[in-house]
């Protein structure tokens, strides 16, 4: 067959490093027309080129960091060569993280800006850009090895662009562990790249979608002079910073409601006690309760009108995913959600847990037998963080939990963050990355564990026509939580009464309180806001709340940092977060340009549920620039259609005085007419002359300054109060008390 190819045909192809021989059918290849001339079967040569350039072809493997780059060149034992790694028919190098941005473009353009998103290396990356353009000038396949999500395909599709590589066969080595197993399991399970588009374009989609608001946004506010110097509007930004003013306010304007809490002990005949509890925050007639208790004496008959013990069950916690991990260390640790990133980014790059940056709280299910052997032979070993019976109980119970953790339908671009074999060999916590990879730990295992299994005593007692209700949760078996609360958990009996049973009332306290306003966010807190955009969800609730959030977990930190940076927040202690005044003031412009909408979370939660959509191939990318197009005409059209008129503060003028007829006035010549603080222009002639006086103003009295600033330091910390007093004082007598106030309001005297 090979014979009778024509001339032009080779006997084999020159494939990448080694050549490969054709064999098969004379007609499989190429095809006999009726004039005598050769056609090519396109398919299934295609499919030939494909095979040996997998087989035989040089890959230049791009990882995002220079650590994931070593983790990967030893795992696949290739050798160091210069500033790569190189050997067994591959290429080893690293990006550095973003080499690539949009390119900068004048602020005098006209808006809205609809540029063509052109790219320019970053600042400093040109040397890394260079090398690895004379790499791939060497390589035959890619491989993208960057992250394993919007960013890491955001990073390497703009390097194959920039460097004009679309032509070149591409693989995706998808890491979500970097221990040697997985990176090898990776790298021999690599799938083409193309099956990563919608990826790359809801990345791209993402990266888009911020610079339009960002730029058109800002440029606009300032162009209408809506938006004060050195700040600026963001497509999540904005909005989280919404949050936290509507938050403000909404403490702000609470009304605190006044009840009674009433407990009340009861004693039964065979004289154990319990508690009963009586509100009246939800009853319609209020009583004093401070004289029904002076009134009820010890010995008084009451009776028990309900007594039932259900059994409950409380499952252990899910596997944390990134806004898990932040929250908890908040609480425990008093880390920041930046703090707690920057410290699992090392731990996962000292391969001691899975990847950090992720929203998933599942495992993938071929995960098993890993997660098995692993606790199992952790469980052998001395010195370990968690108890040998803890961790051979989690190793038998992997295959018990099912879907409840491995579960391939809500893993995302990555799945829970779990230690790896080298993390879960930790046996102390002296640093702050070890007491995060403890935590990280106990949590892994206790979600492996039994359920806590309790008795819920539920009983009401009726004393003088009210009725007092007891809830008590009686322990029954720790199950997960001896492991989370140690040797505080205690097993208790529990005492069961009969309904018509008699027990004498003993005493009675009454607490006055009032309802409290929501609390201020912390860090924490808006993590979970940002996760749910806004919505109150309980924790147990909190893994059903899936794409209705704003940010990722790898942005939400930097958005935060962004807030306090620019100043729109602040962070008092504990991390507890109070808008700004410049943040108030945008809150007020954007509800009269009318842009709330433009910048509500919900609609931020739609245009991050159209990426996941646009990332699961549901729709096309095109339809939501579309979408994002209309929203920044509308933004440019309101903020520029009309000019903010700022309310100033009336100018000062110094009262007219009289001179005294006694003394002459005075004549000098000026070039202009001019008023000082000891000066007064009352007349101007033909030749520049000014009349001045040398009489002094007169000094009201301090009672009169005390009246116009106020004798409280916050009647005059604000804007506008005593303004009509405080014109009529001389400008002398309040200069000190006003550039105060001034710089409190806007930071300038």
């Amino acid at each position: 067959a090979m014979q009778q190819w024509p001339p032009f045909a080779p006997a084999h192809l020159n494939l990448g490093r080694q050549p490969l021989l054709l064999r098969g059918s004379q007609d499989s290849l190429f095809r006999r027309h009726s004039r005598g001339s050769w056609q090519r079967d396109s398919d299934v040569l295609r499919t030939v080129l494909r095979a040996s350039a997998v087989a035989a072809g040089l890959r230049l493997i791009i990882a995002e960091k220079p650590k994931v780059a070593k983790q990967i060149a030893s795992a696949v034992g290739v050798e160091k060569v210069g500033n790569h790694f190189e050997g067994k028919n591959m290429i080893i190098t690293s990006a550095c993280g973003h080499l690539l941005e949009f390119k900068d473009l004048p602020w005098n353009l006209s808006l809205p800006v609809f540029p063509q998103f052109e790219l320019q290396v970053s600042k400093g990356k040109e040397k890394m850009v260079k090398e690895i353009k004379q790499l791939a000038s060497r390589a035959d396949i890619l491989v993208n090895a960057c992250d394993a999500g919007r960013e890491g395909e955001l990073i390497f599709r703009r390097i194959q662009n920039w460097l004009q590589l679309k032509k070149m066969p591409v693989e995706r080595l998808w890491l979500q562990s970097l221990t040697e197993d997985a990176i090898r399991s990776a790298v021999q399970n690599a799938r083409p790249g193309c099956d990563y588009d919608n990826l790359a374009d809801a990345a791209d989609c993402r990266a888009r979608w911020d610079w339009l608001i960002g730029i058109n946004g800002t440029a606009s506010l300032k162009k209408g002079k809506w938006l004060d110097k050195g700040c600026s509007v963001g497509r999540v930004m904005s909005p989280t910073l919404l949050l936290v003013v509507d938050r403000e306010e909404e403490i702000e304007n609470f009304q605190p409601k006044p009840y009674q809490d009433v407990r009340a002990t009861f004693c039964s005949k065979d004289g154990k006690s319990y508690e009963g509890k009586y509100s009246t925050l939800k009853q319609k007639e209020q009583h004093d309760w401070h004289q029904i208790a002076k009134e009820w004496k010890p010995g008084l008959e009451a009776e028990v009108l309900e007594d039932s013990l259900v059994e409950v069950t409380e499952k252990p916690k899910p596997l944390m995913n990134l806004a898990d991990l932040q929250r908890q260390c908040s609480r425990l640790f008093r880390m920041t959600p930046s703090q707690t990133l920057a410290s699992a980014q090392k731990l996962y790059e000292a391969e001691k847990i899975t990847y950090p940056r992720t929203d998933s709280r599942s495992l993938p299910t071929d995960y098993k037998d890993e997660v098995r052997e692993m606790l199992h032979a952790q469980a052998g070993r001395p010195n370990s963080l968690i108890g040998k019976e803890f961790l051979l109980c989690a190793s038998e119970r992997v295959s018990e939990v099912g879907k409840k953790i491995f579960d391939d339908k809500n893993v995302t671009d990555h799945f829970a963050i779990v230690p790896t074999r080298k993390g879960l060999q930790q046996a102390s916590a002296r640093t702050q990355d070890d007491k995060v990879l403890g935590l990280i730990i106990r949590h892994c295992v206790a979600a492996f564990l039994p359920d806590a299994k309790f008795k819920k005593l539920q009983r009401k007692t009726l004393v003088n026509g009210y009725t007092f209700t007891t809830n008590e949760k009686i322990l029954v078996d720790a199950g997960f939580l001896a492991l989370e609360k140690g040797s505080g958990v205690a097993v208790c009996e529990v005492q069961r009464l009969r309904k018509g049973t008699k027990v004498s009332f003993e005493e009675m306290q009454v607490d006055d309180k009032e309802t409290s306003p929501p609390s201020r966010y912390t860090q924490a807190s808006l993590l979970t806001a940002m996760e749910t955009c806004g919505k109150d969800v309980s924790e147990a609730k909190l893994q059903s709340v899936m794409g209705a959030g704003i940010g990722t977990s790898a942005t939400r930190a930097s958005i935060i940092d962004k807030l306090l940076t620019q100043e729109w927040v602040a962070s008092t202690g504990a991390s507890v977060l109070r808008p700004c005044v410049k943040a108030r003031n945008l809150k007020q412009r954007l509800l009269t340009l009318g842009l709330m909408d433009n910048f509500s979370i919900e609609l931020t939660g739609e245009w991050e549920l159209q990426l996941r959509q646009i990332e699961e191939g549901k729709i096309k990318k095109d339809k939501g620039d579309h979408e994002m197009r209309v929203v920044v005409e509308s933004i440019v059209t309101k903020a520029t259609g009309s000019q903010m008129t700022l309310p100033k503060a009336p100018a000062w003028k110094t009262p007219s005085k009289t001179p005294r007829p006694s003394e002459p006035e005075p004549v000098r010549v000026v070039p202009k007419a001019k008023t000082t603080k000891s000066t007064k222009a009352t007349m101007t002639t033909k030749t520049t002359k000014t009349i001045k006086t040398k009489e002094k103003p007169k000094e009201k009295p301090k009672a009169t300054i005390k009246k116009a600033i106020g004798t409280k330091k916050s009647s005059w910390l604000k804007v506008g109060t005593k303004m009509e007093e405080a014109k009529k004082t001389p400008r002398k007598m309040l200069q000190g008390q006003l550039k105060a106030a001034c710089a409190y309001e806007s930071g300038k005297s």
